[in-house]
């Protein structure tokens, strides 16, 4: 069956659910077939009917990691469900999810909620079930919430997995609309989808005003991924669960240590996925203070850079050349960059800059025309651009695994030099 997609049951008769060129194979044969040889990873999908520990349903997932699959559940997940503690200090988060249900009649003080893949009957619970997916990244969860005591507000109570004689008849069109939007695949009569060699990723958000790359430019790669037989889909923040449905990811919003662009690349390097830009980059390329240290201890020229504190703010402002930029080191295109003529300026300009960062930079201001680029690629230089713009100073990005960047001028052969150890 050409397919990389795997169901686990138990039982033939736990999964009553139409095939769409999907294997569907019993706990029993899957941990009889032993781990072989593969181009790329299967997305294995456990339903037993318990992920208790040492159950079938246990040793499905744990053999699965063992033979370089990705499963979900994972054996991280099936443990942290069956953990309170770790289940306890999670539970909150989704408390503001649950919303006031004001249907709902004053006398009933708690509700038992099904969701499945993130989906779930209720429109207004949608929130709730996809978040609660994400956290738990168990296929069928049973949510309980409750009134909480002399309030009106609802909490989650409580958090376990559903077995698939669970779901019932009424349920069928939830559980097939979440496992579609998990898979990719249409559970239904109609034609089957193409298959292809491999899946992509791309994280974008299309209502960014300052994206790194425009609809058109993404477009195109969709176009050209399926000239390679590459199935390229763009995704977004709220895609979070499905990402290890995907093969490979490609993150075209702008990064940050702090928002969701670092936890989709932890994911994808956690499963074994091919990721741009991985965290290590994202880590370090983000913070123009830490690239300072870097380039500083590598020899390659740059505008001369200074650290500055609160502490070291009114002596460094007397001493530092002017004009200076002065920037926020984990800002990006631009933004949190500003340039100070003067002393007066630039202890004003700082003093707002210190309330967001501890640190800030202050660099040498050096006029350039261009505003160089050198793309590294697993150690390897892919190419140099320069954009014709006026800039301050060039801005440093590193394109792969804390070991390429680009700088200006006679540093850029230098800078490939120590990414890649050669010229």
């Amino acid at each position: 069956m050409n397919s990389d997609h795997l169901i686990i049951v138990e039982k033939p008769s736990d999964f009553r659910w139409s095939d769409p060129d999907m294997e569907v194979v019993t706990a029993e044969h899957f941990l009889a077939d032993g781990p072989r040889i593969r181009s790329r990873p299967r997305k294995i999908i456990n339903l037993c009917r318990s992920y208790s520990y040492l159950s079938v349903g246990y040793y499905c997932s744990l053999l699965a990691e063992a033979r370089g699959d990705r499963v979900t559940p994972s054996v991280e997940t099936i443990l942290d469900l069956a953990r309170r503690k770790p289940q306890a200090s999670m539970l909150p988060t989704l408390n503001s999810l649950v919303g006031p249900l004001k249907e709902v009649p004053r006398s009933v003080r708690s509700l038992t909620l099904h969701v499945f893949f993130g989906e779930i009957e209720d429109p207004q619970l949608a929130n709730l079930a996809r978040k609660s997916f994400e956290m738990f990244q168990c296929p069928l969860l049973e949510i309980e919430v409750e009134r909480a005591a002399k309030s009106e507000v609802w909490e989650v109570a409580a958090i376990q997995p559903l077995k698939p004689a669970d779901i019932s008849a009424e349920q069928d069109g939830v559980f097939t609309r979440g496992l579609a939007k998990f898979t990719r695949r249409t559970w239904n009569p109609a034609p089957r989808p193409r298959t292809y060699r491999m899946a992509v990723a791309i994280l974008h958000d299309p209502k960014d005003p300052l994206p790194p790359s425009n609809l058109k430019t993404l477009s195109k790669i969709v176009d050209i991924g399926e000239e390679l037989d590459i199935s390229v889909e763009l995704i977004e923040k709220k895609d979070f669960s499905r990402l290890t449905q995907f093969d490979a990811l490609f993150i075209r919003e702008t990064t940050a240590v702090s928002d969701h662009t670092f936890q989709f690349a932890r994911k994808a390097e956690m499963a074994n996925m091919p990721v741009i830009d991985d965290p290590t980059s994202i880590l370090r390329c983000t913070n123009k203070a830490y690239l300072a240290e870097l380039l500083k201890g590598h020899d390659v020229p740059t505008p001369q850079t200074f650290l500055l504190s609160k502490h070291s703010l009114n002596t460094a402002a007397r001493l530092l050349p002017y004009p200076v930029v002065l920037k926020v080191p984990d800002g990006a295109f631009s933004l949190s960059v500003k340039k100070a003529e003067d002393a007066t300026q630039l202890v004003e300009i700082a003093r707002e800059m210190l309330k967001e960062s501890d640190v800030i930079l202050a660099q040498e201001f050096m006029y350039t025309p261009f505003d160089w680029r050198i793309g590294v690629l697993d150690g390897k230089p892919l190419f140099a651009a320069a954009l014709r713009r006026l800039v301050w100073n060039a801005t440093i990005t590193m394109v792969d695994g804390g070991r390429g960047r680009w700088t200006c001028g006679q540093g850029a052969k230098r800078l490939v030099h120590m990414s890649t150890g050669r010229h």
